[in-house]
C-alpha cells in the first residue's frame, strides 16, 4: 500500500508540476501593476502628473526588451469599452469634459490623418460629436465627464497639460 501511495503522490506532483510550467499565470503574462485584457498588458496612471508627451515617454520607458510600450492604442468597441470601464471604475464625472485618459492617437491636419504612437494602422475611433476639433498637433483622449460615456475627444498643443493615461504592450508570448 506504501509503494501505491508513495507513486499516486509521485504521479499527482509530476502533473501538478507540468500543469504549472506550462500555463503560466496572469503574473508571468504582464509586468506587476499592469492589467491583462485580450493580447496585451494595460497600466493606468490615474495622478495628474503627466503632459502627453511625457506620457508616452514614460510608457516607453516600461517597455521589456521585445515588448514595445506606448499610450494605448485602441482597436476594436470591446477595447475601447475595456479602457472605458476601468476609467469609469478609478475615476468619477468631476465636470462636463474630465477627467479624460491620454491614449496614443495624434491627430495631423484633419480627421483622415491620425496615427497611433504605436506604429499601428486607425481602424478604430470613437469621437464625440464635432471632435476633433483642436487639429493639427492635437492628441485624442477618452473621457469620463458628465455624459461623454468614454467617448474621445482631443486636446490642442500636444496634450501639455497634465491628465492621467493608459499605456499598452504585447503580453508575454508564453501566455
Amino acid at each position: 500500500m506504501k509503494i501505491f501511495k508513495d507513486s499516486y503522490l509521485l504521479i499527482l506532483f509530476s502533473l501538478f508540476s507540468l500543469i504549472t510550467t506550462s500555463v503560466p499565470s496572469t503574473a508571468d503574462c504582464c509586468p506587476a501593476s499592469w492589467i491583462l485584457w485580450g493580447q496585451h498588458c494595460y497600466y493606468f496612471q490615474f495622478v495628474n502628473t503627466e503632459g502627453w508627451q511625457d506620457a508616452e515617454n514614460r510608457c516607453k520607458a516600461m517597455a521589456l526588451c521585445d515588448r514595445p510600450s506606448h499610450l494605448a492604442s485602441v482597436h476594436s468597441r470591446e477595447e475601447q469599452n475595456f479602457l472605458y470601464e476601468v476609467l469609469r471604475l478609478a475615476a468619477p464625472p468631476e465636470s462636463s469634459w474630465g477627467p479624460s485618459l491620454y491614449i496614443g492617437l495624434l491627430v495631423g491636419n484633419s480627421q483622415t490623418q491620425m496615427s497611433w504612437t504605436d506604429g499601428s494602422c486607425v481602424d478604430y475611433t470613437n469621437w464625440i460629436g464635432v471632435e476633433p476639433n483642436n487639429a493639427p498637433g492635437s492628441v485624442g483622449m477618452i473621457s469620463n465627464g458628465i455624459g461623454r460615456l468614454g467617448g474621445w475627444h482631443d486636446r490642442s498643443s500636444g496634450g501639455l497639460a497634465a491628465d492621467k493615461y493608459v499605456c499598452k504592450m504585447p503580453k508575454n508570448e508564453r501566455c
